[in-house]
């Protein structure tokens, strides 16, 4: 799946922070076989996940740093949320 956030003015730093310490520990997580972020111009995080099946998917979902994650996203973030766009390997 890709994960985007865009930072609202002047959180583009906490943005990046926040997304750097949550790929840090989801990295950690059993069933994940990719977590990465990226930047985009103008300060967009983006992230990339993979996970080995839903049910990792779901545990990661319910880890007390995904949901902080989350929470901050409302403060920091355009549309106090990110979007996430699923994604099915077919090659």
């Amino acid at each position: 799946m890709i994960v985007r956030a865009v930072p609202r003015p002047g959180q583009d730093t906490r943005l990046k922070t926040l997304a750097a310490e949550l790929v840090e520990k989801s990295r950690q997580e059993p069933g994940v076989i990719r977590y990465e972020a990226m930047t985009e111009r103008g300060g967009s995080v983006v992230m990339l996940a993979e996970y080995a099946d839903d049910a990792a998917f779901e545990a990661h979902l319910g880890q007390p740093y995904t949901r902080e994650f989350k929470a901050a996203l409302k403060r920091i973030a355009e549309g106090s949320a990110a979007t996430v766009t699923p994604l099915a390997r077919f090659a």
